[in-house]
């Protein structure tokens, strides 16, 4: 057998008469037409546009063939061509606009045009005398423009156009002189268009088209002259389409078509005239339809089976599956059975089973794949209908029912434990089949129940049987027991503290399940509590899971407090009333002054105001008290000043002061004293006057007391000089008063026999200005003794005469000896009028 074509072979005498007819046919419009004579070769666009625009039927050969051409609307008048029409490797050609008025030709081959995406100009072409090839073009996706192609006189080759999907534009296509070869189209998918075709004079040749997976168009295909070749189509699962086909007049291939899994469609087949290759299909397992084992028993060619799936393995195997099956034995009708009794139950085949699938109720039992349905602990679920279906390649029997009842006996029991401290006892609960009755049976026996239920007080395994038309099934439970208590103790588990503290009281507990609660004799249910009452104090803790309890005991003690005092404290004291000792009962207890550690009180050192002192105490049972005193300290008021009196032949505001006897008493005024009590000499005064009646020094001292407290002393030291000092005066202006200037001439002697010093005498010269004006341009004219400070002082209230004075001082300094002058002192008083 051939397993390949060509595409021109030699005409047969058959092909010779019908290109003869289709001469005649033409001849008369052959002779008026404006041709060249020959065979034509158009290489060029140019070559194309030189056509001779009148030629309407080409008596020749017409080849269309160059890398330039484009445009074929110059051949527009063009009907017939009489030899073949090639339009072969045109580089650059998209269309076959140009040929619209084609209805005839003898070949037409259109190869190897690598843009040309259509056909649509074709339209008008209904036949061709010998072949049709289309072949390697890259870009045509369809046949659109050959839908009136009717007849092909020979072959048609539809090969290696790797975008084509269809073959749409064939569908007026009905006669084929000779084959049809439709391969390597790798974008193919379906042969859509060959839906009138019903005899292939010649080969069917279908191979190489990787993306075909239907033959569905070729319903109304009959018979073959020669061979079916359906060859290496990868996506092809089944033959439907030549269901219709019944003679294959030379071999039948069916090769490496990876999804093909059945030659079920072709159960019309009833002749093969040659050889039959079903070869390396991997999924193809049903090849044992009537036409093919008919043919293997009488074969009129070569058979080669192989590579295919189990069932089309090889002759014999194909062979095994074309006897009839056949049941030599149904299943049991019915059985019925306790649950957890095995069931089984078989089958009897006769022929080449290859499968066997038991169903339960319509539903497909996966474990359940052999000759023998096997149910070895069965349950309630189990029952129901079987049937097993029994199966080759192309064989299935489905065997009678077997019905399968199932008795419940079951049980399961359950407990409401586990035991514990509050439930002493468990209940077992039995359930299961309606009507059963029930046994209960522990470690020691039977034991006593009342219907479906019983009492047990012991941990254990208990078991239970169940009772029912004579079926019985038995289980189990297992009765715990969590009766372990927690552990607690008390911290600290005995204690004493002082009146008026308190103590915590921790529960320590411990437990292996649950959670904890607590119970104080205090009715308190926290883990810990807070006391300060002397007495015994327990706590019961008790776990959730079970109730147990646990108890732990504590005791607390509360010792009194002592009663310090403090002792011989005064509530105030003076600021200089000097260091006081302190002391406090019980003694051995320590003291504070305003939080600072002291062991006595001293006013000197702390400030005007309320100040604190603290005792504290610890007795022997180590309780501590304190008790706290507010002590106010008292300001004690300045010492006061002592000083002269003004208004005097003496100097003022003096705390000392040198005079002589001839000057007369000293007036001494007190000062700073404001509220208190006044203190002078031993006497309550603010001011007095002392003799100098007695020469020599004498010191004058006085106090002030306020809120009770006395001021250090403020003294005046006074001494007393026997008379030695004189002053002389004399009018140096000579009673002149048409000035405004007063020139007094003072001179100061020295009669005594001791040296005063300048910087202790002080001279003052007593007069009244008019309109009591005080005087302006004090100056000394002369001065013996050396530098002289002067300064007027007015009194607010007139006295020895005057409203004022001039104060002299000498700051020069010097002691004047017994007798000796201190020299005159001339000073102008720049005033208009004087007395």
């Amino acid at each position: 057998m051939k397993q390949s074509l060509h595409p021109h072979p030699s005409i047969s005498t058959k092909g010779r008469s019908y290109w003869l007819l289709w001469l005649l046919l033409i001849l008369p419009w052959l002779a008026q037409a404006q041709c060249p004579t020959g065979d034509v070769t158009l290489s060029s666009q140019a070559a194309v546009n030189a056509f001779p625009p009148g030629c309407v039927n080409f008596p020749g050969r017409l080849t269309i063939k160059g890398d330039d051409i484009t445009d074929l609307r110059p051949l527009a008048k063009l009907q017939t061509v009489g030899s073949d029409l090639q339009i072969v490797s045109n580089g650059t050609l998209t269309s076959l606009q140009g040929l619209g008025s084609l209805t005839r030709v003898y070949n037409l081959v259109i190869d190897n045009n690598a843009q040309l995406t259509s056909l649509a100009s074709l339209t008008a072409l209904t036949q061709t005398g010998n072949y049709l090839e289309i072949t390697n073009n890259g870009s045509l996706t369809s046949l659109q423009g050959l839908e009136s192609l009717t007849r092909v006189g020979h072959s048609v080759l539809i090969t290696n156009n790797t975008k084509l999907t269809n073959l749409a534009g064939l569908t007026a296509l009905t006669q084929i002189g000779f084959d049809l070869q439709i391969e390597d189209n790798r974008a193919l998918t379906s042969l859509q268009g060959l839906g009138r075709l019903t005899s292939i004079p010649g080969n069917l040749s279908i191979s190489d088209n990787a993306q075909l997976t239907s033959l569905a168009s070729l319903t109304a295909l009959t018979q073959t002259g020669q061979s079916v070749l359906i060859i290496n189509n990868g996506s092809l699962t089944s033959l439907q389409g030549l269901s219709n086909l019944t003679h294959v007049g030379g071999s039948l291939a069916i090769s490496n078509n990876a999804q093909l899994t059945s030659l079920a469609a072709l159960t019309k087949l009833t002749q093969i005239g040659d050889d039959l290759d079903i070869l390396n299909n991997p999924v193809l397992s049903a090849c044992a339809i009537p036409p093919i084992c008919q043919y293997l028993t009488s074969p009129n060619g070569r058979i080669t089976i192989s590579g295919n799936a189990p069932g089309c393995q090889s002759r014999q195997d194909v062979q095994a599956d074309c006897f009839p099956l056949s049941i030599t034995q149904q299943p049991a009708s019915s059985s019925v059975v306790c649950i957890a009794t095995p069931v089984s139950t078989s089958v009897g085949v006769a022929g080449n089973a290859r499968f066997y699938q038991w169903y339960q109720n319509g539903t497909a039992l996966t474990s359940q794949t052999s000759a023998t349905l096997t149910l070895p602990s069965p349950t309630t679920a189990d029952a129901g209908r079987y049937v097993v279906v029994i199966s080759n390649s192309v064989t299935s029997l489905t065997s009678t029912a077997f019905n399968l009842t199932v008795n419940a006996s079951s049980v399961s029991l359950s407990n409401n434990g586990p035991l514990t401290c509050t439930q002493t006892s468990v209940a077992l609960s039995a359930s299961g089949t309606t009507g059963a009755t029930y046994a209960f049976r522990g470690v020691n026996g039977a034991i006593a129940s009342s219907g479906n239920t019983a009492s047990v007080s012991s941990p254990g395994t208990y078991t239970v049987t169940a009772s029912l038309n004579g079926c019985s099934s038995t289980t189990t439970t297992t009765v715990g027991s969590n009766t372990t208590p927690p552990t607690v103790s008390i911290s600290p588990s005995a204690t004493a503290i002082c009146a008026g503290q308190s103590v915590t009281l921790n529960a320590n507990a411990m437990t292996s399940g649950g959670t904890l609660s607590y119970r104080w004799n205090t009715n308190a249910t926290t883990h810990s509590i807070s006391v300060s009452a002397t007495g015994p104090y327990s706590v019961s803790v008790i776990r959730s899971d079970n109730g147990c309890v646990a108890t732990a005991t504590a005791s607390v003690t509360v010792n009194p407090l002592p009663t310090p005092n403090i002792l011989g404290l005064a509530s105030a004291y003076c600021q200089n009333a000097g260091q006081q000792p302190l002391a406090g009962s019980p003694s051995g207890g320590v003291f504070t002054v305003d939080g600072s550690s002291a062991t006595s009180f001293n006013p000197a050192g702390l400030t005007i105001g309320q100040h604190t002192v603290v005792y504290s105490y610890t007795n022997t049972s180590g309780c501590s008290n304190t008790t706290a005193q507010t002590v106010t300290i008292k300001e004690v008021p300045p010492a006061p000043t002592l000083v002269t009196a003004s208004g005097y032949p003496y100097p003022a505001g003096q705390s000392r002061l040198t005079t002589s006897q001839n000057v007369g008493p000293v007036s001494l005024t007190v000062l700073g004293c404001s509220g208190g009590m006044l203190m002078a000499n031993g006497n309550a005064a603010s001011s007095f006057t002392i003799t100098t009646a007695m020469t020599g020094t004498q010191t004058y001292t006085a106090t002030c007391t306020s809120n009770g407290c006395t001021s250090l002393a403020g003294s005046f030291q006074l001494t007393v000089l026997p008379t030695t000092l004189s002053v002389l005066h004399r009018d140096a202006d000579y009673g002149n008063t048409q000035n405004n200037v007063i020139k007094p001439y003072l001179e100061l002697a020295n009669a005594g026999g001791q040296a005063i010093p300048y910087s202790e005498v002080t001279v003052r010269y007593w007069f009244t200005t008019e309109g009591q004006a005080p005087p302006t341009n004090l100056a000394v004219y002369y001065a013996q003794l050396g530098a002289v400070s002067m300064s007027y002082v007015p009194l607010n209230q007139p006295r020895q005469g005057a409203f004022g004075y001039v104060e002299y001082s000498f700051p020069g300094g010097g002691e004047p000896g017994r007798g000796r002058q201190l020299g005159t002192h001339p000073e102008r008083h720049p005033e208009n009028r004087w007395q």
